[in-house]
């Protein structure tokens, strides 16, 4: 590792560890601000169901990346050619963040779940990952028929909400076809593991990880607790009561909200009676579970990580 690059802190660990209550606490100990590394905190009025840290909980400490995007603006694109917020889009506020905060001679502190954000800060970004006009010339030669097909190797339940749906005028509109061909090819990619050692890019910053540990037990127990809080919590503090002001009060797209995963998908399916009150409990415990073992994975990658419990 060369040592003459600036020292970068990453807080790691699977979702409901206590990330951000590290993060803040080394953050007073080393002169250190805060970058948030997760693709739904960057949403306003996105907080209960993406875990986003509190004035209160902050403790004085500046946090980057939080409230940077504007959902209503993004559930349009989203409903008019399946375009989602991107990783190359975050990078520009994240460099701009580690910027600021090397500028004021503080140390940089990146905190969050999206493993894939880390990574395109670190080592920048896949090849994989960048736009790909070789596919879209291909899939611009093909019929309906064919892009379908494609859709439902990729993703067989996009491809049922498009066949399904009484309303044929997404599914026969081959521009949105090849779009979210696009979009689904991308995040299979995304969600593959990637070999840091792979990456060419040169570093920019000395990273130290420190990684939370805890056991599986404590982990479901913590998932569990926390989602029945944001449950049970009142008024603005109701993970449901926030689903419903997003659909109801910005009108977002169902379909976008659906898009974004774990609670913001579940809580919609809830709403619009595709899933009991039970159904949807039970789905969320076991959903955000699987994501914490894959987050753990993700993580095992880092060598070197200072272990905290």
């Amino acid at each position: 590792m060369d040592k003459s690059l600036p020292k970068i802190y990453v807080i790691i660990g699977p979702t409901a560890s206590g990330k951000s209550d590290v993060a803040v606490e080394l953050a007073k100990k080393v002169k250190g601000e805060i970058v948030s590394v997760d693709s739904r905190q960057v949403f306003k009025h996105f907080d209960i169901g993406s875990g986003k840290i509190t004035k209160k909980e902050m403790k004085g400490v500046k946090h980057y990346c939080l409230d940077i995007v504007d959902p209503v603006k993004y559930s349009k694109k989203y409903k008019k050619n399946g375009e989602t917020f991107s990783v190359q889009e975050y990078l520009k506020y994240a460099n701009k963040a580690i910027k600021e905060i090397l500028k004021k001679k503080k140390t940089p502190i990146l905190c969050g779940g999206t493993g894939f954000y880390i990574d395109a800060i670190l080592y920048g970004l896949p090849k994989n990952a960048k736009p790909n006009p070789l596919l879209r010339t291909l899939l611009e030669k093909e019929d309906l028929k064919s892009l379908l097909t494609r859709i439902k190797k990729l993703n067989k339940e996009k491809y049922l909400e498009l066949t399904k749906n009484e309303n044929p005028s997404e599914r026969n509109n081959k521009r949105r076809l090849i779009r979210i061909i696009e979009i689904l090819e991308a995040k299979k990619s995304e969600n593959k593991i990637p070999e840091i050692s792979k990456r060419n890019t040169k570093l920019k910053y000395e990273p130290e990880f420190i990684f939370i540990e805890k056991t599986n037990e404590e982990i479901r127990e913590r998932i569990n607790l926390r989602l029945k809080k944001r449950l049970e919590g009142k008024g603005k503090n109701n993970l449901i009561n926030e689903i419903k002001f997003l659909r109801n009060e910005l009108k977002l797209d169902d379909k976008w909200l659906l898009s974004l995963g774990l609670e913001y998908k579940y809580v919609t399916r809830y709403l619009r009676r595709e899933l009991t009150y039970e159904e949807m409990i039970e789905t969320l415990q076991n959903k955000i579970w699987q994501f914490a073992k894959r987050q753990i994975l993700w993580n095992k990658r880092y060598k070197n990580a200072i272990i905290a419990k």
